[in-house]
């Protein structure tokens, strides 16, 4: 591929080292991908991955440019569900700050399938509540055992995913944050929303109720019900779904 572009340049004799990397270049430039997605990139063009959204205005433009896309597709996205409400404070209200997790997707194949964004709340600065946070769980060990029962009984696995799982659900108790006020520059039609008091209407990730009170609306959803009955027939007791 490269020596039918570098062939012309070449063609004359007593070629100089400066004319040949300059040749070298041009064929690099010419066989480069001209968009910028990530099917171009490997996940070690994106590590260290930033603990901290602060962190993305220091790395490079092309990688800046997709970290910011996935975080505003999440903050989108919490907008969407309607996830927040403007309030006035209590005086017994305390701020949860909220915090931004990073991380790369992949395929099945290594490549990289999406940057994930996660906004989260401080749930480790909440204080107990008064109502019963344990829930279910599925560990991996029981997927594996689910799976390896599946396989052996010759049966067809479905995966069920959910965009903003914990979207779903609605708060059970008062929660009040906020948005980072830097974020403003992205989200201009939504400035009022950052660096103001807001109160979560839905159970943010991280908050120390999201995982119960998500458990408790799929216990009315049919597709637990099929769920725990499909775990039951393998002799496998696991009081919740696969998500």
């Amino acid at each position: 591929m490269h020596d039918t572009t570098l062939r012309q340049p070449l063609e004359p004799r007593n070629v100089s080292l400066q004319s040949y990397m300059e040749a070298a270049h041009q064929a690099e430039v010419a066989f480069a991908p001209t968009t910028d997605d990530l099917s171009t990139y490997q996940a070690d063009d994106f590590n260290p991955i930033p603990t901290n959204w602060k962190q993305i205005f220091n790395l490079p433009e092309n990688l800046k440019r997709h970290w910011i896309s996935s975080l505003k597709e999440e903050v989108n996205t919490l907008f969407k569900m309607q996830t927040f409400e403007l309030v006035t404070l209590e005086t017994d209200d305390v701020i949860i700050p909220t915090t931004t997790k990073f991380r790369t997707k992949l395929k099945s194949t290594g490549e990289i399938e999406k940057l994930k964004t996660r906004v989260c709340l401080r749930g480790d600065l909440q204080e107990r509540g008064q109502w019963d946070a344990w829930c279910p769980i599925a560990g991996f060990r029981a997927l594996r055992i689910f799976l390896a029962i599946a396989a052996r009984q010759r049966c067809r696995v479905f995966q069920l995913d959910f965009v903003g799982a914990f979207l779903q659900s609605y708060a059970v108790d008062r929660t009040a944050t906020t948005l980072p006020q830097e974020w403003k520059q992205f989200f201009p039609d939504l400035a009022k929303w950052f660096g103001a008091p807001l109160l979560c209407r839905k159970s943010l990730y991280g908050g120390q109720y999201c995982n119960k009170s998500w458990d408790d609306l799929l216990r009315n959803d049919c597709f637990y019900v099929i769920t725990r009955m499909i775990v039951s027939i393998a002799t496998l007791s696991i009081n919740t779904v696969f998500y």
